[in-house]
């Protein structure tokens, strides 16, 4: 049975004005922390500092699970949540692949960290990370599909000559912009988390 799509809660009158220079691929929003290690061609070894992410996972193709996960995220950060907490919106956002769906996250702001309130929808959960190190291959345009298996293929090439850098676990695509910004000013980043005692 195909479930009930969830309303999502509209934004205030500010947070949609602040909005308005990501059109233009301008990011004010808050970042997740890194340091660049180094560069190795076209990819950068980041290391990442700990922090704490609002996570959902979606059953389905790509385009209905992204509209999912990301009505419930942005629920849960416009006070779906027990302590009915506004924060605000960083980048970027997480997708991953997964068994039969996607995976989407949001850092949560580094003044929250591990103190982020519980979520009041069940699929979505709160992790928290260690510093962990990643290899990063940053491209522009739309996503989808597609140019996500190509900017994973490009980042997986680049590494390969590399021999002393290994990854580990699933391979992640990171959004900076919003649906409708600029295509060409979009930043987009596939990484992948590299073994610490080989990096």
């Amino acid at each position: 049975m195909e479930q009930a799509k969830e309303k999502m809660i509209s934004p205030s009158a500010a947070e949609m004005m602040k909005s308005i220079p990501g059109v233009f691929g301008i990011h004010y929003e808050e970042h997740a922390e890194f340091s660049v290690d180094r560069q190795l061609g076209e990819i950068e070894i980041r290391r990442y500092a700990p922090c704490t992410m609002a996570l959902v996972t979606m059953k389905g193709e790509y385009d209905e699970a992204m509209d999912a996960g990301f009505r419930k995220l942005a629920n849960y950060i416009h006070g779906k949540n027990d302590q009915q907490m506004r924060t605000e919106m960083t980048t970027p956002v997480w997708i991953t692949a997964v068994d039969g769906g996607w995976s989407m996250a949001f850092f949560m702001p580094k003044a929250i960290g591990a103190t982020a309130p519980a979520p009041l929808d069940p699929e979505v959960r709160i992790e928290n990370f260690g510093e962990r190190t990643f290899a990063a291959f940053k491209y522009s345009g739309n996503v989808n599909e597609e140019r996500i298996s190509e900017g994973h293929t490009h980042l997986m090439h680049e590494l390969s000559a590399h021999s002393e850098l290994m990854p580990q676990g699933r391979l992640v695509t990171a959004q900076y912009d919003q649906p409708f910004a600029v295509p060409v000013l979009k930043t987009n980043e596939a990484l992948i988390e590299l073994r610490p005692s080989l990096v």
